[in-house]
């Protein structure tokens, strides 16, 4: 009876291991090690990817994918036994190869934790119940064991399980004694090696059983990702954008500018020393930096496939999933709607669709090869967002680390850096200066506000004459508002601007959800001839967010003026250009991308006004203290108050003085640093976060027709008993879904009248609890609280 791996269809497990092999050998792109031999890590990656599923062989486990019954329910596992056969031939490789560095065996833990997440070293080396073990020992298929080792040129199992048993001991001691090593470099580069070889595995086991083979050839079908990712479609990306910018047509005043700088940077690849992989382009807001940086990436991909023949993608990430829209649509647009091997978004409510040119005609592929591919990174080009590449680095989990193996060989774009937490400034720059030098990635940071990651001599800046287009550039100008004021002052201050300029177009930037929805309210009373309103903030259902955003870009001078109040979601790259600007204390670097929405394309005859104020509840404390750091809001505060105006050209200092008061301020990045040369993988998850997590409650907003619509499908959906269909159903309605989703902070309405269902993780609202002008409201005692 042949061995299988799968059920529905019946997949041959010699057919899955050969495959899983194959498919990681061929993902594996050579780190530039240090500490570990290159060619030995191929061997490991070989041995642990042929046996990650030898606990299969066992008859306890061929009865249960068989649905035969078996004495315990628990000897059909199969990790833990493959991980101590794993462990035990990498030992017996290693002596053939005297290799003296021990800690080789480390990567034997690949196998054990393959369907789970990665936790510390040392527990993870440890087994659970040695009898279950000894019982499958007995039942294992050792001639099939040995003769697909026999085929791969590996030592064969030759031994007992007290044997066996001894060597995880052995690997045990490894792990503690790894911990407690004196060379921290050797540390990360072991961290970050068992982390790549991890990925690389259930990256190409789960892609293996998703694509299953029809063939005995590998590769078989055209459906495979590698030969989705590696011919078809490539011939068609251009080598750059110069075409596409040359018939851009050129309006604004500023565009003449954005061109200039585009030629520059784009001039620049051609001289570039190749060896230096970290550059940043400091540029004014609104300066065209997308294209600009884009056409960068894609000549600098083309030159190194020219020069050292190595296939790079280019990853483009952004903050905010707000703008990762928006970025797409820009890159769709110039590179003419490419397949998804080519060009990708990623975030976790993209559509799940992958598509490819097959035989001159589209193939849109499945949701679970499409979801597969997509988590998986495997295209040329992704968009995607921070919290998906960071959490690809800096993770335990399985489902973060399948796409770590897809940052090797890799330009990395990171827009608006600013947005990266201060305290991890120190992690970002050690981690990073070594996955460029190990991994060949090549990271671009770009952004109007650069903080202080990396010194001068650790990267390069793109735009070398930076200091004459911020010293040129003069659009706006900043008026300090240093005395502090409540929110019915404020209101005052506005009504009076808002009737001298019946012209103007104003942005009202607050803190606060609370006090947004106040001063909205306040100025819709006053009730201002040829305005229009706007509200946003998260308590606004996504997909009527974006609603609102395209309504404002499209009102023009000719048509009513407008007034928007915001919460500071509009900070995040939102396309949109106004007169004056009023915006409670943050943070510089967040003032900063709020200026960015003033006179953004340099279009008025004068300067655009951006108004700082400091807001205090009637307790006379300030809302920016419920949102932001308090050292943060100190340090820029200390650094306003010398100043009553502000104009553009001054920004540049103002901001490299700010950034200077930050670095080493906080001690966090050290930290994590001690908890990556402890190999404590479950801790830096705990540890590291990109946005301060608070427990928050999901809301579907079900107040117009096609929300009713997408939550009836969803409860069909749900009504599905099988796990697997059910998940596929779900992604095709996915996207629309969240389009109706808001998240709530729970302390918000503890306490409150509204209806919480504990049994589900999504509870659905109607117009009780949701106000069409301002979003999701709650009712006590019959009485609305905002």
């Amino acid at each position: 009876m042949e061995l299988i791996s799968h059920p529905n269809p019946d997949y041959p497990l010699k057919k899955h291991l050969i495959n899983t092999k194959n498919r990681a050998l061929s993902k594996y792109n050579p780190p530039k090690l240090k500490y570990f031999d290159e060619d030995i890590i191929s061997d490991i990656l070989k041995i642990i990817c042929l046996s990650h599923d030898f606990g299969k062989t066992t008859t306890y486990f061929q009865k249960y994918i068989r649905n035969e019954k078996i004495e315990k329910k628990i000897l059909k596992r199969h990790s833990e036994i493959s991980f101590i056969l794993a462990n035990y031939i990498i030992k017996s490789y290693l002596e053939t190869k005297e290799v003296n560095n021990k800690y080789y065996q480390i990567f034997a833990l690949c196998v054990k934790k393959h369907h789970t997440s990665l936790s510390e070293l040392i527990h993870d080396a440890s087994i659970c119940d040695e009898n279950i073990l000894k019982k499958q020992f007995k039942s294992l298929n050792i001639n099939f064991i040995n003769g697909i080792l026999d085929e791969n040129n590996i030592p064969k199992l030759n031994c007992n399980f007290e044997k066996l048993i001894s060597e995880v001991e052995e690997l045990e001691y490894l792990c503690d004694e790894l911990k407690y090593e004196t060379n921290d470099e050797m540390k990360i580069e072991a961290y970050y090696l068992y982390q790549y070889l991890f990925s690389l595995l259930i990256s190409s086991d789960k892609e293996d059983a998703i694509f299953r083979q029809t063939s005995n050839n590998y590769p078989a079908n055209s459906d495979t990702p590698l030969r989705i990712s590696k011919t078809e479609g490539f011939s068609k990306l251009p080598t750059d954008i110069i075409d596409y910018i040359e018939n851009k047509p050129k309006i604004k005043p500023i565009d003449h500018l954005r061109t200039e700088i585009f030629y520059k940077i784009s001039n620049k690849v051609h001289n570039l020393d190749l060896s230096q992989k970290i550059y940043t382009l400091n540029a004014p807001t609104g300066i065209g930096k997308t294209l600009t940086i884009f056409n960068f990436a894609l000549k600098l991909s083309n030159r190194i496939k020219t020069e050292k023949n190595i296939d790079m993608k280019i990853i483009y990430c952004l903050p905010f999933l707000s703008i990762i829209d928006q970025n797409y649509k820009v890159l769709n647009e110039v590179l003419k709607n490419p397949p998804s091997n080519i060009l990708l978004k990623h975030h976790h409510l993209s559509d799940v669709v992958y598509w490819h040119e097959k035989n001159g005609e589209e193939n849109i592929l499945d949701e679970n090869k499409s979801l597969h591919l997509m988590e998986t990174w495997s295209s040329k080009i992704i968009t995607t967002t921070f919290m998906q590449l960071f959490y690809s680095i800096f993770s335990n989990k399985n489902s973060d680390l399948k796409k770590f193996s897809s940052l090797s060989n890799s330009i990395i774009i990171l827009d608006e850096i600013q947005s990266i937490p201060h305290k991890y400034w120190h992690l970002v720059n050690k981690i990073f200066r070594f996955l460029a030098e190990e991994y060949n990635i090549y990271f671009i940071l770009t952004t109007a506000t650069l903080p202080m990651i990396f010194d001068k001599n650790e990267c390069v800046e793109l735009l070398d004459d930076k200091e004459h287009y911020f010293s040129n550039l003069n659009r706006i100008k900043m008026k300090i508002h240093n005395e502090p004021m409540d929110l019915t002052e404020f209101v005052g201050v506005l009504d009076e601007d808002i009737n001298n300029n019946p012209d103007k177009d104003f942005l009202i930037v607050l803190n606060t959800i609370k006090s947004s929805k106040e001063v909205y309210d306040l100025l819709k009373e006053y009730n201002y001839e040829n305005t229009e309103y706007y509200y946003l903030s998260t308590n606004i259902y996504p997909k009527e967010r974006l609603n609102r955003i395209e309504k404002i870009n499209k009102n023009n001078k000719n048509n009513n003026r407008k007034i928007i109040v915001s919460t500071q979601l509009i900070e995040a790259g939102v396309d949109i250009s106004v007169d004056i600007v009023y915006r409670d204390i943050a943070p510089l670097d967040s003032i900063n991308q709020t200026a960015g929405r003033c006179n953004r394309h340099g279009e008025g005859t004068e300067q655009g006004i951006i108004n700082i104020v400091k807001l205090i509840n009637d307790n006379g404390h300030p809302f920016s203290r419920y949102i932001y750091n308090g050292a943060l809001i100190s340090k820029t505060e200390e650094l306003l108050k010398n100043y009553d105006e502000i104009e553009e050209r001054e920004l540049l200092n103002i901001n490299n003085c700010y950034f200077k008061k930050l670095k080493g301020y906080d001690d966090s990045s050290r930290e994590l640093l001690e908890i990556i040369k402890s190999f404590k993988y479950n801790n830096i998850s705990n540890n590291f976060k990109l946005i301060e997590e608070i427990p928050q409650i999901n809301l579907f907003v079900n107040v117009e027709d096609d929300a009713k619509e997408v939550y009836e499908k969803y409860e069909r959906v749900k009504s599905i008993n099988d796990p697997f269909k059910r998940k596929g159903e779900f992604l095709k309605i996915k996207k629309k879904f969240y389009q109706y989703i808001i998240s709530i902070p729970k302390h918000a309405i503890k306490g409150k009248d509204i209806l919480i269902d504990e049994n589900n993780d999504i509870t659905v609202i109607d117009e009780t609890y949701y106000d069409i002008g301002t979003g999701f409201k709650v009712v006590e005692n019959n009485m609305i609280i905002l």
